[in-house]
Parts: structure tokens; C-alpha cells; sequence
């Protein structure tokens, strides 16, 4: 994949919370490779009965970044909860102008190669109207393309990025389409082009049951008419199925 000749300003966004023994394995490697971009650290606030969690989480990242150049840290005062503490975030960074920004949380950890994919993907897309998305995780495909890159409908939270310009359109409480989707068969058909579990996650979002910024930028994306790039070959390692995330789609 070639490069575009004009690079954008990109960040990498961090979000952490209370699994001290996850970012432990991920932060180091953001550290290690994220070349000379700009790092953002953001800490989720605790709740009433993880304090010390919480402490062990901050201590930690103050630690490891002590002597990382352009690197911010931002703790939260009270407890967002992922959904909010990612999109608030995400605003936040491109609100200090930045063009695009590549995304981790704590259960992601990056290869050597992952940001160097994602700088080349993030400029060499950008000016691509209907791409929205870029995921630098890859399916283990029984049959993978011969490129590096593979077009779905659908975005990844594992180790992704966007850019401000799609970002900012997004209506995360786009309820009355939500509605819409589900139920017009046709759409949700459509919606559901991977599996019903779209529209199921879609369904507890409006019923409050669920709390997920992704399943909401899915559904902005889906009526943008837009489509996401995947990374044929995995540029990071998930390590999250251990019951201690939040929630997953």
C-alpha cells in the first residue's frame, strides 16, 4: 500500500481502566512501537468499590510515561463507563486538532508493525468518502485476500482508527433510526449482512440494556452508506476473553 504525499496529524488514544495486569501488557508495546506519534492516556474514574484498582491502574501509567515525549495523560474524576469515556475522548483529541486518530484499549496489544500499518491506511484513505473506519485487527480467514486489506460493512473496536471528518457526523443517539432499522425487515436484513447479532446488540442498546459506542458508530456508518477496512493479517493480539471486560459485540 502506498502512502498519500500529504500526511495527516495523528494521535493514538489509550483508554484504561481497573485490569492493572492487562495494561501491563499492552501500554509497554503502544510505548515501544507508536514511532514518533503523539499518545493520549485516558484513565476511566472508579466506582464505589474499586478505588484501589483504579489507583494501581494510574500509579502504573504515571510510571511508564514519566519519560515519554508528547505523551498526555487524562484521568478521569468520576466513572464514565467505556461507551461514554470513548466518545467523549475521541472529541476531545480531535477537538485539539488532530485529522485522525488510532484507538486501543487495554486488551490490545500491538505487533511492531501496527502503527506503521495504521499511518499508511489512515493517510492513504482519507480522502476516500465512504471509507469510515480502519481496523488493524484481521479475521482469521479460512481464505484471505491477496492484499493487505479487505472492505466489510461492519467496524472492529480492536485496535482501530478514524478520521475527524466521519467522526464528527456521527449522531450517537440516533434513536428514532435506530428504531427504523429495526423495524423495516429489509434494513435490518441488510444491517444483519454478518449475523444477527447486530441487530440484537442494536435491540439492547435502545432498551438501555447495553451501553456501546460501537454498535451506535455501526449504525451511523450502515446509513452513511460507508465501509470499513480490515487488516488482512492481524497487526495486534486481543487478549481480552478472560470475563473481565465490560461487554463484547
Amino acid at each position: 500500500m502506498k502512502e498519500s504525499n500529504k500526511k495527516i496529524k495523528i494521535a493514538v488514544i489509550y483508554f484504561c481502566y481497573n485490569r492493572v495486569d492487562h495494561l501491563k501488557r499492552s501500554l509497554p508495546k503502544i510505548i515501544e512501537f507508536k514511532n514518533e506519534l503523539p499518545l493520549f492516556v485516558f484513565c476511566d474514574g472508579p466506582k464505589s468499590n474499586n478505588q484501589t484498582k483504579i489507583s494501581e491502574v494510574i500509579n502504573y501509567v504515571k510510571q511508564s510515561t514519566k519519560d515519554i515525549e508528547n505523551c498526555k495523560i487524562i484521568i478521569r474524576e468520576n466513572n464514565l463507563g467505556l461507551a461514554k469515556n470513548i466518545i467523549f475522548g475521541v472529541n476531545e483529541i480531535f477537538n485539539l486538532g488532530y485529522d485522525a486518530v488510532t484507538v486501543l484499549e487495554d486488551d490490545c496489544i500491538p505487533y511492531n508493525n501496527y502503527f506503521n500499518y495504521m499511518e499508511n491506511t489512515l493517510n492513504y484513505y482519507k480522502d476516500f468518502e465512504n471509507v469510515m473506519h480502519v481496523s488493524g485487527f484481521g479475521m482469521p480467514l479460512k481464505y484471505k485476500p491477496s492484499k493487505d486489506t479487505y472492505i466489510t460493512p461492519y467496524p472492529c473496536s480492536w485496535g482501530w482508527g478514524t478520521w475527524k471528518n466521519k467522526w464528527i457526523e456521527c449522531n450517537f443517539n440516533d434513536k428514532a433510526y435506530y428504531k427504523e432499522i429495526l423495524s423495516d425487515s429489509s434494513l435490518t436484513k441488510t444491517f444483519n449482512w454478518s449475523g444477527k447479532s447486530f441487530s440484537y446488540f442494536l435491540t439492547l442498546q435502545t432498551k438501555n440494556e447495553v451501553n456501546s459506542w460501537l454498535i451506535r458508530w455501526y449504525a451511523h456508518i450502515f446509513k452513511s452508506k460507508g465501509v470499513c477496512i480490515w487488516a488482512t493479517d492481524s497487526k495486534l493480539k486481543n487478549v481480552g476473553f478472560d470475563g473481565s471486560g465490560q461487554h463484547k459485540l
